[in-house]
C-alpha cells in the first residue's frame, strides 16, 4: 500500500528565506524614503533662502538708479523691505521686515521655514548674503549706465549645518522703463 502525502503550505525554511528577502527589500526602501525626506528638506531650505534673496533683489531693482549708484560709490546701505518666504499656518499673509542692505558687505539673517498657527517660528534657515555693487559705465552711444549687483549667499540649518553656496548677478539700469509719464 502506497501512502500519498500531499504537500500543503510552506516549509519552515521557505518561510525564513522569504522573510529574509522581505526584510532586505524593506530596509532598502526605508533608506530610500529617508534619503528622499532629507533631499526634500534641503530643497525647502534652499527655496526659502533663494526666495529671501530674490525678495531683496526685487526691491533693489525698483530702487532708483541714483540711490543705488550713490550706495555703490560710497559703500553705504540701501533700505529694502523683505518678504518672508513662509506664512503662519492657516494664513495667506507673508510677514515683511525692513532691513538695511549694505552695498558692499555682508548681511546676515535667519529665514523662517515653518511656523505654527500663532506665528511662532518652528524651523529656520541661517542666511549669510554678500553684496558687491559696482557702477558699470556705458561704452556705447546709448548712454545706458548700469549698477551691477553681485550676490553670493550661503545658507545652513541646525539640522543641516554644512553650508550651501549660491551666486546671483543683477543689473540695474539708469533708464527708468516703468515711469508713468513716458510719452510715445
Amino acid at each position: 500500500m502506497q501512502v500519498h502525502r500531499q504537500k500543503a503550505g510552506f516549509t519552515l525554511l521557505e518561510l525564513m528565506i522569504s522573510m529574509m528577502a522581505f526584510a532586505i527589500i524593506a530596509l532598502g526602501l526605508m533608506a530610500n524614503v529617508m534619503w528622499n525626506r532629507k533631499v526634500a528638506h534641503e530643497l525647502t531650505c534652499d527655496t526659502a533662502a533663494y526666495a529671501t534673496v530674490c525678495s531683496v533683489l526685487d526691491q533693489l531693482r525698483v530702487t532708483p538708479y541714483t540711490v543705488l549708484l550713490a550706495a555703490a560709490l560710497n559703500s553705504s546701505s540701501v533700505e529694502v523691505t523683505v518678504v518672508q518666504s513662509s506664512a503662519p499656518a492657516g494664513s495667506t499673509e507673508f510677514p515683511t521686515t525692513t532691513v538695511n542692505v549694505p552695498a558692499n558687505g555682508t548681511w546676515t539673517t535667519t529665514v523662517p521655514i515653518t511656523m505654527d498657527a500663532a506665528g511662532q517660528v518652528m524651523e529656520r534657515v541661517n542666511l549669510v548674503v554678500n553684496f558687491a555693487m559696482s557702477s558699470l559705465e556705458s561704452t556705447t552711444a546709448d548712454n545706458l549706465d548700469l549698477v551691477k549687483i553681485d550676490v553670493n549667499y550661503t545658507w545652513s540649518t541646525p539640522s543641516s549645518p554644512r553650508p550651501r553656496n549660491r551666486q546671483l548677478t543683477v543689473l540695474v539700469s539708469s533708464v527708468a522703463f516703468n515711469q508713468a509719464n513716458i510719452s510715445n
